[in-house]
């Protein structure tokens, strides 16, 4: 029930007026019948079919999201950060298992992300037993 254009200016006022451009083209596009934005194609194409991200949507957001919310420069450096973090094992986690997880990603790219988080820990601790028999 708020006007367009008090949207708008809230938005500005807020210091987020690409992230609510990005919002509202999203829902004039699912909801709306408009065409769908670069954002929905790109990396929120779970939203349109309302189901689970995959694990290549998961990485997709989280790389390409800062282009539609923070100043090219910005989410350059924003981005770069993001996938150096993504490289890096997690804290208290040993590189073995931050590359069966790599492996188990790159294997599965378009499975739910729910299953890859549960199932890589199944693929990793058999590659331990079997390295354990040797």
């Amino acid at each position: 029930g708020v006007a367009e254009g008090e949207l708008e200016r809230v938005s500005r006022a807020w210091g987020i007026p690409r992230i609510w451009s990005t919002t509202r083209g999203a829902t004039d596009a699912l909801f709306g019948g408009r065409p769908w934005t670069a954002p929905l194609r790109l990396w929120a194409r779970h939203l349109g079919t309302v189901r689970e991200r995959t694990v290549l949507d998961n990485h997709l957001i989280r790389w390409l999201h800062p282009f539609w919310e923070l100043p090219f420069p910005a989410a350059l450096v924003t981005t770069a950060g993001t996938i150096g973090q993504e490289i890096l094992p997690d804290p208290d986690e040993p590189w073995r298992d931050k590359l069966a997880r790599a492996r188990h990603a790159l294997r599965h790219p378009g499975a739910p992300l729910s299953w890859h988080k549960s199932s890589w820990r199944e693929s990793a601790r058999r590659s331990g037993e079997r390295r354990d028999k040797n």
